[in-house]
C-alpha cells in the first residue's frame, strides 16, 4: 500500500482500467506484469460496493460493480416486469447505509432495483 501512496495511487483512481494501469507509476515494478494488472483490474469491484446516504444517492453504476442487496425478509408478491425491466425489493446492507432517513431502521431500509 505504501508504494501506491508513494506514486500518487489514490481512491478516486478507481476503479481503473487496464489502460490506466500500463501509464501510472504506481504499476511500474517488474512484478506488475500483464496478468497481475488484469487480475486487479477484475478484482477491484469487490472493493467498490457503494454506500448510499441522503447526500449521496444517484450513482453511475458500472456494469460488475457489485450492490449492497440483501433479500428482503418478508417475501411479498412476484416482482413486476415490463419490456425490458424486472422490479424487486431488496434491502441494503446496513453498512452501505450512511445517514439512513431517522424513521427508518437499517434492518428495514428498502430500495426497488430495477435489472
Amino acid at each position: 500500500m505504501q508504494h501506491f501512496i508513494d506514486h500518487g495511487f489514490v481512491d478516486e483512481n478507481l476503479p481503473t482500467s487496464m489502460e490506466f494501469c500500463s501509464q501510472h507509476p504506481a504499476f511500474s515494478l517488474k512484478s506488475w506484469k500483464p496478468a497481475l494488472k488484469r487480475n486487479f483490474c477484475k478484482g477491484q469491484w469487490d472493493h467498490l460496493v457503494p454506500v448510499f446516504s441522503l447526500m449521496n444517492f444517484i450513482f453511475q453504476l458500472e456494469q460488475n460493480q457489485p450492490l449492497p442487496f440483501l433479500a428482503p425478509k418478508e417475501r411479498g408478491n412476484q416482482a413486476p416486469e415490463g419490456s425490458s425491466s424486472i422490479v424487486h425489493k431488496v434491502t441494503i446492507h446496513e453498512d452501505h447505509l450512511d445517514n439512513p432517513p431517522l424513521d427508518v431502521s437499517p434492518y428495514t431500509y428498502t430500495a426497488l432495483a430495477i435489472c
